[in-house]
This record gives structure tokens, sequence and C-alpha cells, in this order.
């Protein structure tokens, strides 16, 4: 099992839990999280998403990896909005493994401080 920040990933019985509460993944989305979560911290491009998860023949749209990303922060996003899946502009992606300090002094933004990131930065809320 695989525990990063409140997030648990049992391979053995395919699961997901956060915060203790299960939640429902296709297998591609599990094959997704499992491989940023085994390398929690790390920056991973697409392709080496792409290498990990799919055919190493895999000749369809490397876009897919922002699909599948996309989804992943709908169904894992804290009630803040804010995601355990960080973007890095023009790298690729990491787990985030703390998101805290969230505060919202407007309805539709929220600004998180994480252990991964410098600094903190505004998001826009998921309730907005």
């Amino acid at each position: 099992a695989v525990d990063v920040g409140g997030l648990q990933l049992d391979a053995a019985t395919r699961r997901v839990r956060q915060d203790g509460v299960e939640i429902p993944l296709t297998t591609r989305e599990f094959d997704v999280l499992e491989f940023l979560l085994r390398r929690s911290g790390q920056v991973l491009s697409k392709s080496e998403i792409l290498a990990g998860v799919w055919d190493f023949d895999f000749e369809g749209d490397p876009n897919i990896v922002e699909v599948y990303i996309g989804r992943l922060r709908k169904k894992l996003a804290a009630p803040s909005g804010a995601s355990v899946i960080e973007t890095v502009r023009g790298l690729g992606y990491r787990i985030t493994s703390n998101i805290s300090n969230c505060i919202s002094p407007r309805p539709a933004w929220v600004r998180c401080c994480t252990q991964s990131t410098f600094g903190c930065s505004w998001i826009r809320s998921r309730s907005s």
C-alpha cells in the first residue's frame, strides 16, 4: 500500500481511499494515480507517464495523459478545490503530499500553500 498525504492506494485490492473515504476509479485512472504516487514528489513528464502506464507501442494522442490527470483532479479535489496533482509548467506533473493553509478571502478564489512548491498560489475554487 502507498500512503501520501491522506491518500491511500492499495495495489493488491486496487482501491483508493482519501481521508478514509473510498474513491471509485477506472482501471486507467488507478494506473495513472499509482504511477504518480509511487514517485511522489518527482516531476513526471507526459512521455514518462505514457511510457509507464500505457503500452510501449501506444500510438494515440499523448494528450490522453492530460485527460486522465483532469479526471483524477476532479475525483481527488479537496473541498477548497485544491488538487493533490500539481502541474509544473513546461515539465509535467507531480503529487503534492500536503495541501495546507488554504484560505478563501474571496468566494471564487482560494490561496493554498503546499510543501512541494515555493510559497503559495491562488487557485480558483471548485465551488465557483
